[in-house]
């Protein structure tokens, strides 16, 4: 109700592409905005997650439709897990696999040392890409490279947007 009525309201003062409409979060806003992403396909174009779960809060039934999904994911993250970040990522990958295809099948690369890896599944609808960025990192959204200062995910997160 909420983002629904934020909407509404943004949309009824302002000039809004409502073509474009995104939404991203870290940890709690992870959570519920891949909530959004379950059952708010009609309205959210994209969305992108740092350090989610599909669990811990407020979770609606999916409507099983694809949306453009990105996640985020610290490897060393032990509050929302690895395995968390996956589950939510899977349930994309299951609503955006291409025809004749099944996307969960595909086997994603993730960091194994060095710089952080950003993998573009490619057995989805590319209508409905879906982007899976990792690395060493715990529970923050602003991770790092090893010996950079600035982060990389605002810049990867900006990157994946402006593709639509």
């Amino acid at each position: 109700t909420l983002f629904d009525e934020l909407l509404n309201m943004l949309e009824g003062d302002l000039c809004i592409d409502s073509s474009r409409v995104f939404s991203s979060g870290f940890s709690y806003g992870s959570m519920f905005t891949n909530g959004l992403s379950r059952n708010h396909q009609a309205v959210l174009r994209a969305v992108a997650v740092y350090e989610t779960a599909d669990v811990n809060i407020w979770v609606p039934e999916p409507k099983n439709l694809p949306i453009a999904w990105m996640g985020v994911q610290g490897l060393s993250d032990g509050l929302c897990t690895p395995a968390m970040g996956r589950s939510a990522r899977d349930l994309a990958l299951k609503h955006n696999s291409a025809a004749g295809k099944d996307a969960t099948k595909e086997t994603a690369q993730e960091y194994t040392g060095g710089n952080h890896l950003c993998y573009n599944y490619k057995d989805v609808d590319t209508r409905f890409p879906v982007r899976w960025c990792t690395d060493n990192a715990g529970h923050i959204w602003d991770h790092k490279d090893p010996g950079q200062s600035q982060t990389w995910v605002p810049a990867t997160t900006w990157d994946f947007f402006t593709q639509f």
